[in-house]
């Protein structure tokens, strides 16, 4: 931890926080995005993704200038420093054995927040990939789908389709629109359709395991699936 002592009394505005790093997998995971690493060094900035950023935090507390073209001699060395720490705090986890399966208390606060567990996980690779899209690109997608989660929650499904149906002409395989799509069509009763979205699911996710879930309860003729069990 740090002291607050000095932004407390005012002889600081700011708390030092050198060397402090964070990483998002969600990105990856749920839509098959690039994922996300920030770290703070000194008075300095850097959010590693497909289109990388840099912010002066003494000059620019509100992160509006991006130096990432005007010092790329920064940038690269604090992109070497966010490697040496990722591969530190990577040897550290995989002495203390860190990895653990999220608690059913915690899925369950994930399922209130509007996540679907779909079972996908992170494939392990590169998670910064510049092929990838950038999340940072995409605020007015998460917004949308994140709109289309809370109209299915409300039972409003027919308004969720036609968002999520919006986003797919944007992205046609996003694996987390899908899946949302489905379950809206399911609450929907058009389960022919919610049929053809999860088939198309699993095309382009394999790996979403409530997909087949779903897929398996459709093409058995049980299309009475419990709407709580749809949070799921």
């Amino acid at each position: 931890g740090g002291s607050l002592a000095k932004v407390l009394d005012g002889s600081a505005s700011r708390l030092e926080r050198s060397g402090v790093f964070a990483e998002s997998h969600l990105p990856a995971i749920e839509f098959s995005w690039s994922g996300l690493r920030a770290m703070v060094s000194d008075q300095h900035k850097l959010i590693d993704a497909p289109r990388a950023e840099l912010f002066d935090l003494a000059k620019d507390p509100s992160e509006s200038q991006d130096l990432s073209k005007t010092d790329s001699a920064r940038l690269t060395e604090l992109r070497r420093e966010l490697s040496d720490l990722v591969l530190e705090a990577q040897a550290i986890a995989a002495e203390g054995g860190a990895e653990r399966s999220a608690s059913e208390e915690e899925l369950e606060v994930l399922r209130s927040l509007g996540y679907s567990a779909s079972g996908r996980s992170d494939s392990g690779g590169q998670l910064v990939d510049p092929a990838r899209v950038d999340p940072k690109d995409r605020t007015g997608f998460i917004e949308r789908h994140d709109e289309a989660i809370a109209l299915t929650g409300r039972g409003q499904a027919a308004k969720a389709i036609v968002v999520l149906r919006g986003l797919l002409e944007i992205e046609p395989t996003n694996p987390s629109v899908l899946l949302q799509l489905g379950q809206a069509q399911i609450l929907a009763k058009n389960f022919d359709d919610a049929l053809e979205t999860f088939e198309r699911t699993v095309r382009v996710a394999p790996e979403t395991s409530i997909a087949w879930y779903r897929l398996g309860a459709l093409r058995g003729h049980k299309p009475r699936i419990p709407r709580a069990d749809l949070g799921r």
